[in-house]
């Protein structure tokens, strides 16, 4: 009766009402900690409590604090995957394993590694497109076509190139105050493309810079 009665969308209002008042470096840092949240709570509303209280490095790194919310439960990677157990639900049709357990299921801790990167993928992936937007606008003509990337391809539009290739012509130019962040920009970008969540530090940076 019980059972795929939660939506995503259900637990992102939640998520929102628990974390509004919340004081945040600004809107990206606040970004992030609701989607990094909203990944890891599932259908958990009570987890979505304590997911509301962890600072931003504590989600993106959640492997500590969610082994101890399966431990007060009392679950380990023996427990069966079962509604009745706790240990996973359906949500809008899918069957999801319950945060918490994940993090002490030997084999479905990497799970855990994928649920951070959608939730950076979701927020800074936007965020990386409007700052190459912003960029290509700024730097204009600058900015100079045909380009050969490293891999051989050759660039015809402007409006194509990336991150990594706005960065490349400013540096070889010199002059640009914007050479540090484009070069974290470059290296958010390359690190989400191949499926690795950021690094703490990263992160930080990211935010900071924000």
């Amino acid at each position: 009766l019980w059972r795929d009665t939660i939506t995503e969308l259900d637990m992102l209002a939640w998520l929102h009402y628990l974390m509004g008042r919340r004081k945040t470096h600004g809107v990206l840092q606040r970004r992030l900690q609701v989607r990094h949240a909203l990944e890891l709570v599932a259908y958990d509303a009570h987890l979505a409590c304590q997911a509301a209280s962890q600072p931003l490095a504590g989600l993106a790194s959640p492997a500590a604090w969610l082994a101890g919310v399966a431990e007060a439960r009392g679950w380990t990677a023996k427990n069966a995957v079962c509604w009745e157990e706790g240990t996973c639900d359906s949500m809008e049709g899918q069957e999801v394993r319950h945060p918490a357990y994940l993090a002490v299921s030997d084999e479905a801790k990497g799970q855990l590694g994928s649920l951070v990167w959608r939730a950076q993928v979701g927020v800074l992936f936007p965020y990386l497109e409007e700052a190459r937007n912003h960029y290509l606008r700024e730097y204009g003509t600058l900015l100079k076509v045909p380009y050969q990337t490293d891999y051989g391809a050759v660039i015809q539009n402007r409006q194509e190139l990336e991150l990594s290739h706005i960065h490349h012509q400013l540096r070889r130019r010199g002059g640009s105050n914007n050479l540090d962040r484009l070069r974290l920009l470059r290296e958010v970008r390359n690190a989400l493309a191949h499926h690795q969540p950021l690094e703490p530090d990263l992160l930080r940076e990211v935010v900071g810079r924000g």
